[in-house]
């Protein structure tokens, strides 16, 4: 998959918050450059996830719509060394 830049992982239940932490570790996470996790009940772990996750320097969007982040998940996205380069971020 050298060639994927887009990964969108929608609903269903049939990945975890841990098969996302090892999305984020892997390299293939350095070649993204825009990311949806959506619809699931991952919340604030997950954003704290994204947020730590170094590989994801390059992402340009993020959509981690209906994921029931709150506050501090947001703070957390919004604090991150390595989401300088998003032009768009969705968490409604």
């Amino acid at each position: 998959l050298p060639a994927l830049r887009s990964l969108k992982l929608w609903g269903g239940g049939w990945f975890s918050l841990d098969g996302v932490r090892g999305l984020l570790a892997s390299p293939l996470a350095d070649r993204l450059e825009h990311l949806a996790v959506m619809q699931q009940t991952f919340g604030d772990p997950l954003a704290a996830a994204v947020a730590r996750a170094s590989p994801l320097a390059g992402l340009r969007t993020l959509d981690l719509s209906d994921n029931n982040i709150t506050d501090a998940g947001a703070a957390a996205l919004a604090d991150s060394l390595y989401l300088s380069n998003l032009e768009r971020l969705t968490l409604r």
